[in-house]
């Protein structure tokens, strides 16, 4: 009895040594003699030889297109293969929401691939449209939440078009999943600075914010730092014009809360409350007081024991 045939299966793909059979193929030219020659295996090398050739005769053909699609799926930080794609996307009028999707399926594999987020930006710049990205970053770092290189394409969308509503949502988000997320701390600055700007409204939130965070792991730097941070203030605020100071004195609640911590046995040695309570004696002139936590923090702070050591002394 004759076997079935399943007319609706798809054909097995054809090889692209026959989809190339009227290309020469270009070898890998390491001079006369190589010092270290890269071992590649049979069907990398075959595939390299006839994308060389393609590139040389510059054809942006759908099939040129698909083997830019093998060569990325053997190597996907072959920046050549990236940047002959977007070539052959454009001379074919490709559907480039189509090539979002490609680029979600090697991200997911490798999301810290340089050449994958170069890539995406170009298609996002050449559609205008980023309505997508936002949620596509999200997926990335729920897998790692601190990827450079997706908070990098993050902050390009946000920035270029605008998309600012509910970013601050998804910041806490992150930051109730892992307060230590020195990202997530970064993302919420970026976005305020680029926002409501902080105004002495914005900078009291933003405070007990810290202050909340901090509640949580009071030996975390990153809040610490944060809140150092909404307490400089720099240029023409700063006195005399130019450089940085403290502005302690218009936020009298951080000096507060602050002493209040400083009571209980887990604030009692925190370097990082310590740290700026120092910084608040110094800048009010209270040196007897500042001298004091500054002893502490040579004790404390073994590793920047010498610069506690030198602030002690300017002091002095």
């Amino acid at each position: 009895m004759a076997d079935l045939v399943d007319e609706d299966a798809a054909a097995p793909p054809v090889p692209f040594i026959v989809r190339f059979a009227d290309v020469t193929p270009i070898t890998q030219d390491d001079g006369p003699n190589p010092v270290v020659a890269i071992n590649y295996n049979d069907d990398y090398r075959e595939l390299m030889d006839i994308f060389r050739a393609v590139t040389a005769a510059d054809e942006r053909s759908e099939r040129a297109l698909d083997l830019t699609a093998e060569v990325i799926e053997h190597n996907a930080a072959n920046y050549t293969a990236w940047h002959f794609r977007r070539r052959c996307l454009e001379a074919l009028g490709a559907d480039l929401y189509k090539e979002l999707r490609f680029i979600e399926e090697k991200a997911y594999d490798t999301p810290k691939n340089y050449q994958i987020w170069f890539h995406r930006r170009a298609i996002v710049e050449s559609l205008g449209d980023a309505s997508s990205d936002l949620q596509f970053v999200s997926n990335v770092l729920l897998e790692d939440g601190k990827n450079y290189h997706a908070w990098s394409h993050r902050q390009w969308v946000l920035k270029t078009y605008g998309l600012w509503d509910g970013e601050l949502d998804v910041v806490d988000e992150l930051l109730t999943q892992d307060v230590r997320n020195n990202s997530a701390w970064n993302q919420r600055w970026f976005v305020i600075d680029n926002t409501s700007g902080r105004t002495p409204e914005v900078v009291a939130r933003e405070i007990a914010y810290a202050f909340a965070k901090i509640k949580v792991a009071i030996d975390n730097e990153s809040p610490w730092n944060y809140l150092r941070g909404l307490m400089r203030v720099k240029g023409e605020a700063a006195a005399g014009g130019g450089g940085h100071a403290w502005q302690f004195g218009e936020y009298p609640q951080v000096k507060e809360k602050l002493l209040a911590m400083r009571a209980t046995e887990a604030g009692a040695e925190c370097i990082p409350l310590l740290g700026l309570l120092f910084e608040i004696f110094a800048a009010e002139g209270t040196t007897e007081d500042a001298l004091g936590v500054a002893g502490l923090l040579i004790m404390l702070d073994t590793v920047r024991a010498p610069y506690w050591t030198q602030r002690q002394a300017q002091l002095s």
